[in-house]
């Protein structure tokens, strides 16, 4: 069945534009960055000069998963050029070494500790090409555990996206977390050292995902919590379902393994309180009325967190979802749930054993 009261439309600001209507990055979109030749492994900190790219080689097959880390002793990681300026250290024990493929990403900080001093640098296999990220000028800059990280490689090897990831500063199970990613998303281009503000910084977190194939970006803006934001990057296409005041909040955004759909969850009114529940949906890429999947739920059901970043590891098969509830702590937190999405069938996989009363 599908939603007939859905509302369609592109906001920028406070213009309203047609379905598919263009784009544009704001002009304040785009961060400092530099090109430079790596140091050598002898030379660490020494000084360097803008120069042209010399990009490696890129094997795809390398870049296939959304991310993966990479711990090794010191001496690897100067071999990979992951070597910080003089009066910098690199932050191994929370950032640790991201990688894919022919490229690695780290992060420095001075030694006198002033955060907003930190930098970002992405470095090739064969240190012939390194971008540097300075995170002065952000509103997270001066936050101890602020790193930006790597969270999704595209594909054909070309854009990184970056997060601007933050320790927590509380602990505790949170429902509306389900419902939470990012407080903003960063685009570094591999090819030419650009890098762009894709979704600005917000005190409230996004929901967001990145089709597998690095083409569509699925979100829901913190100021429009009940809408659903489509955006083709190659094209700067972007289209809004808006799912009006049944729902309080959509997100928990999970691609299909052949980006050509989108599920994602929609919450009722009073849904944290057990007065109501969540539903899900689909929607197709270039469609404008989502169809519901399953009808609200008490269980809260919502796809697994995974999902966001890396669909392969949230799909049993090409028809089964894996999905998680956020009823904590009922018995339904407990199982492992799925849904067919040939059918909307929820299906308790397994299981897990709740942890013993201190």
């Amino acid at each position: 069945m599908a939603l007939k009261s859905l509302l369609l439309h592109v906001s920028l600001g406070a213009s309203v534009l047609s379905a598919c209507a263009p784009w544009q990055s704001p002009a304040s979109g785009i961060a400092p960055f530099s090109q430079a030749p790596q140091p050598s492994p002898s030379s660490p900190g020494s000084a360097t000069e803008r120069g042209t790219a010399i990009l490696p080689t890129r094997t795809p097959d390398l870049l296939a998963t959304s991310y993966a880390w990479w711990t090794q002793v010191a001496s690897t990681g100067r071999a990979r050029g992951a070597v910080c300026r003089d009066g910098y250290f690199l932050e191994y024990e929370i950032d640790q070494l991201w990688r894919a493929g022919p490229w690695t990403v780290f992060t420095c900080t001075p030694e006198s500790f002033d955060y907003s001093k930190r930098y970002t640098a992405a470095v090739s296999m064969d240190l012939s090409t390194s971008w540097t990220i300075s995170h002065e000028g952000f509103d997270w800059s001066d936050r101890p555990g602020a790193l930006l990280t790597p969270s999704f490689w595209t594909p054909d090897g070309i854009f990184v996206y970056l997060i601007p990831e933050t320790i927590p500063a509380a602990s505790g199970f949170d429902p509306l977390d389900g419902f939470l990613d990012v407080r903003a998303l960063y685009r570094l281009d591999l090819t030419n050292g650009s890098f762009t503000i894709v979704l600005p910084e917000t005190q409230t977190r996004y929901a967001c995902s990145l089709s597998p194939s690095g083409r569509y970006l699925a979100f829901t803006d913190p100021a429009e919590p009940a809408s659903v934001h489509i955006r083709d990057m190659p094209l700067n296409d972007q289209i809004t379902v808006d799912l009006g005041d049944e729902f309080e909040r959509a997100g928990a955004y999970a691609w299909s393994l052949d980006s050509t759909y989108v599920i994602f969850a929609a919450a009722l009114p009073g849904w944290r309180e057990g007065q109501s529940g969540v539903s899900l949906f689909t929607l197709d890429v270039g469609s404008v009325e989502p169809s519901i999947l399953a009808s609200p739920d008490n269980r809260l059901l919502i796809p697994v967190s995974s999902c966001s970043w890396a669909s392969d590891d949230c799909w049993i098969d090409d028809r089964t979802l894996a999905l998680q509830s956020l009823r904590y702590p009922s018995e339904e937190f407990w199982v492992e749930w799925a849904v067919d999405v040939t059918s909307g069938t929820m299906l308790a996989l397994a299981t897990r054993s709740p942890p013993a009363d201190p």
